[in-house]
């Protein structure tokens, strides 16, 4: 699909999660670095791709990650909904404040990106 396109509602969007800053552009990493302590999403368009930098709140302990379960094209444009995966009862964690980010990568999208479960960056 070229930028140009746009994806039939209902249709999935492929994204790929990024996890290494190596892989991002500057840009990006700033924004990231940015957005760190404030709950919510980011979206940030650089050369042929759109990012969608997704933070929780703050945490108590490691161990808590954020996973994406869908990018869907909707009517608001590209729908996102992911999914806060806390720590399992009795693994080790690590004793430090953090706060969990998933950054999305969308090759030729156009449309905005949206997140549709906010909550679940908070609660």
């Amino acid at each position: 699909m070229n930028r140009d396109q746009v994806p039939p509602v209902g249709t999935p969007v492929p994204y790929e999660v990024v996890t290494r800053a190596k892989d991002l552009p500057q840009a990006v990493i700033d924004c990231a670095d940015r957005a760190m302590f404030t709950p919510g999403l980011q979206v940030l368009s650089e050369g042929d791709a759109t990012y969608a930098i997704l933070t929780a709140s703050e945490r108590p302990t490691g161990g808590f990650t954020l996973e994406p379960v869908s990018a869907i094209a909707g009517e608001s444009g590209v729908e996102l909904t992911v999914k806060l995966v806390r720590p399992k009862p009795g693994m080790m964690l690590l004793d430090a404040i953090t706060y969990p980010q998933l950054i999305l990568r969308f090759s030729n999208v156009s449309l905005p990106v949206v997140l549709l479960n906010q909550e679940e960056l908070t609660r």
